[in-house]
C-alpha cells in the first residue's frame, strides 16, 4: 500500500524507504499482488477474492498485477527479484512455486528464494473424461485401458504443472500406459475432450465442474483421500480397487521476497487467517469450490512446503518415462 506523497518525499530526503524503517508502520501504501498467469483465468479469480477484504483489513489499497508465462516462472522470478519490503508479494500456487523449478533444472529460483507467508486455501484435482469412453466407473476405465494398451490418450497443460503430475501418478499407480498430450492451458483440453478428441485429463474441479454437472463430461475421481464436500457424488481415486495412496491437492499461498522482516510477515500470516474466516470471503470460496486453510504460523507453511517438494520430486522423478505427444 503507498505513502502519501509527503510521506514519500520525506522518505527519499532522510533514507526512511528501507524495510526495517517501514515496518512499524506497515503497510502505509499500495500493495502489488503478483498472480503468474493470466487474467481471468483459475487462479487470478482466486487471487482477486479475498483482495476486497485485505484491503479493509489494510485500509490500503491491493493491485493485482498478473505477469503470466514460462508456467508461472515469469511472475515468481519477478517477486523473487523484488525488494524485500512488503510492498509486492505472490499469490503463488503448487505449479510455479514447487513444480516448475522441480521439472526445469534451469529455472531461475527455487522456493527457499521467497518468505512463506501463508497457505490460503486448496483446490481437488479430478481425473475426468469424454462421454464416448466406454466405461463409466473408474475401475471399468483401468480395465478398459489394460485392456487397450497405448489406447487411451491424457490431456495435459504442460510437463511443468501441477496437472501433469497428478495424472502421471495416478496412471503409473492405475498401471496404465497412455498417451499423454501437451495443451497450452485449460480451454483448449476441454474443448478437445467435449470433442472426443482426446479421453482423459487432469483439472481442478472448479475449472471442469461445470461439464461434470451438466453431463458434458465423465469424472472418474477426486485426487484426494477423502470425497469432496463440495462434490460428495464424486468417489475418490482410492475407492478403486485398483488404485490407492493418491491425495494430491492444489494449492495456493501468499509468498514474499526472501529477506522481508518478520514483523511484515507475521502481519500478512494474520491478515490471510482473518481472510480466511471472513463470512462473505468464505461464500465466495465455496463457488470456487476451494477448501480454506487452517491458520498456522508461516514456519509450520514453510515445514508444508519442504514436505511438498520432497514428494513432487519423487513424481517428477517418475514422470521421466511418460511419453509425451506434442500437439
Amino acid at each position: 500500500m503507498s505513502f502519501g506523497m509527503k510521506s514519500a518525499l520525506l522518505a527519499a530526503v532522510v533514507g526512511l524507504g528501507s524495510p526495517a524503517a517501514a515496518q512499524g508502520t506497515y503497510p502505509s501504501r499500495p500493495i502489488t499482488l503478483v498472480v503468474a498467469y493470466p487474467a481471468g483465468g483459475g487462479a487470478d479469480i482466486t487471487a482477486r477474492v479475498g483482495t476486497p477484504f485485505l484491503e479493509k483489513y489494510f485500509g490500503q489499497s491491493i493491485v493485482v498485477e498478473n505477469v503470466g508465462g514460462a508456467s508461472g516462472a515469469i511472475g515468481a522470478m519477478k517477486v523473487a527479484t523484488s525488494a524485500p519490503d512488503g510492498y509486492t508479494l505472490l499469490f503463488g500456487t503448487t505449479n510455479e512455486m514447487i513444480v516448475t523449478p522441480l521439472v526445469n533444472p534451469a529455472t531461475r529460483y527455487r522456493v527457499a528464494d521467497f518468505e512463506p507467508v501463508a497457505l490460503i486455501a486448496r483446490s481437488t484435482a479430478v481425473l475426468f473424461g469424454r462421454n464416448g469412453l466406454p466405461a463409466n466407473t473408474l475401475d471399468e476405465l483401468i480395465e478398459y485401458g489394460r485392456a487397450n494398451p497405448d489406447g487411451l490418450s491424457l490431456a495435459h497443460p504442460g510437463v511443468g504443472t501441477f496437472q501433469y503430475l497428478a495424472a502421471v501418478l495416478s496412471m503409473q499407480k492405475a498401471g496404465l500406459k497412455v498417451r499423454y498430450v501437451a495443451y497450452r492451458g485449460a480451454g483448449p483440453i476441454l474443448q478437445d475432450i467435449g470433442a472426443g478428441h482426446v479421453d482423459l485429463a487432469v483439472a481442478v474441479l472448479a475449472s471442469v465442474d461445470q461439464q461434470l454437472s451438466t453431463g458434458q463430461m465423465k469424472a472418474f475421481g477426486m485426487l484426494r483421500a477423502e470425497r469432496d464436500p463440495q462434490r460428495p457424488d464424486v468417489p475418490t481415486v482410492n475407492e478403486s480397487k485398483y488404485l490407492k495412496g493418491i491425495d494430491a491437492s492444489f494449492w495456493t499461498a501468499l509468498f514474499a521476497p526472501k529477506g522481508t522482516p518478520k514483523e511484515i510477515v507475521d502481519k500478512l500470516n494474520a491478515a490471510v487467517a482473518a481472510v480466511n474466516a471472513d463470512p462473505a470471503t468464505l461464500e465466495l470460496r465455496k463457488t470456487s469450490l476451494e477448501v480454506p486453510s487452517p491458520p498456522s504460523t508461516p514456519q509450520a507453511f514453510g515445514q508444508f512446503l519442504k514436505q511438498e517438494t520432497d514428494s513432487l520430486a519423487a513424481v517428477v522423478a517418475a514422470a521421466n518415462s511418460a511419453t509425451e505427444t506434442p500437439r
